[in-house]
């Protein structure tokens, strides 16, 4: 992967060492708010960041760097008072022909702390360009971005990669347990410019079980199966005590049953009729047990009109379910896993 680093002041440059876009800043603000900003308003969302980031950092131009740039114009910036980039010379500039939350939003992503909203904008690339991007970088490099998306998204990237590739990602992501900030802001800068371009929530400080977990909660069973099986054979300590943080589907019929109860009413009845599609007989009987008559016949009829469906659908109808699961438990209205002995519910 490229090493990327964030734009310096380039005002004491020669002429001969600018690059496109740095010339372009200098003529941006030499033009000035009014002037600059009608040529700004012409570009299109990556260069409008590219050339903003830069005008943000350029610093004091001087006098002669202006003259090779913009020799036309040299009679009216000869003091070198407006040729001064900063970060308010290109907020200004932006103002100028953008509404405010546009202009705070690209500010944000330039002045912000490095790689704020990287991850979280990740999330609208699709799976497949991501995976591959990432078949094209290091086992360590692709640990590393799966590491800080969202775990729905991680895992469909996962299940892109050919079974060669997931193995050693997963291996590798089994050992982040410290990387670099340095590392992490490289490869933030890279994504941004090299991917993001044209196109948001990371997993922050969890440690590695945790993040893979999260993965494999919402991974496919068929990839699952042989990185248990393979890396399982190399790794059988770790692969278990990831397991043990796991939470799915088939886990949500030993909760409590007033907890139950309450995530099925907060999900769709298309939805949690899909989701039992593969259960056995006695689980999808625990479902509609803990239901009023009313809804529990709703449910059951909703779940027999049901033909023959993909096994993707099912999943994803899981993962809804699963993602609701863990809203409710977060915001304390039901309980998924008791941690030990002592936290168990006594009637």
């Amino acid at each position: 992967m490229a090493s990327l680093v964030p734009p310096k002041p380039f005002g004491t440059l020669p002429f001969e060492a600018l690059t496109g876009v740095q010339k372009a800043a200098t003529i941006l603000l030499v033009l000035g708010d009014e002037r600059g900003a009608q040529v700004m308003s012409k570009l299109d969302e990556s260069e409008l960041t590219q050339v903003t980031r830069v005008m943000a950092s350029a610093g004091r131009l001087q006098p002669s760097l202006v003259s090779a740039v913009c020799k036309d114009f040299l009679g009216k910036f000869d003091g070198g008072d407006v040729s001064v980039g900063s970060v308010s010379s290109a907020q200004r500039m932006l103002l100028q022909f953008l509404p405010p939350d546009r202009v705070e939003a690209i500010m944000a992503e330039i002045v912000g702390p490095s790689g704020r909203t990287t991850w979280e904008k990740l999330t609208n690339v699709n799976p497949e360009t991501l995976a591959n991007y990432l078949m094209n970088e290091n086992s360590e490099t692709a640990a590393l971005v799966l590491s800080r998306l969202r775990s729905d998204h991680a895992a469909r990237i996962l299940e892109a990669f050919p079974r060669a590739k997931v193995l050693e990602v997963v291996t590798c992501m089994m050992t982040l347990d410290s990387v670099p900030a340095d590392a992490i802001q490289e490869v933030e800068e890279v994504l941004r410019n090299e991917l993001m371009a044209n196109f948001t929530k990371g997993q922050g400080g969890a440690s590695p079980d945790d993040i893979l977990a999260e993965i494999f909660n919402r991974t496919n069973r068929d990839t699952l199966s042989y990185i248990f099986s393979d890396i399982g054979m190399t790794n059988p300590e770790e692969i278990e005590r990831i397991k043990a943080k796991m939470f799915t589907f088939e886990d949500l019929a030993q909760i409590d049953d007033g907890d139950l109860a309450t995530l099925l009413r907060a999900v769709d009845g298309a939805t949690l009729a899909l989701s039992l599609k593969d259960q056995k007989e006695e689980a999808r009987e625990r479902f509609f047990g803990v239901l009023p008559q009313r809804s529990a016949t709703m449910l059951r009829d909703e779940f027999s009109l049901l033909g023959k469906v993909r096994a993707r659908d099912v999943q994803e109808a899981q993962a809804a379910v699963l993602e609701k699961a863990k809203e409710l438990e977060a915001a304390g209205e039901i309980r998924l896993k008791t941690e030990s002995e002592d936290d168990r519910l006594i009637d």
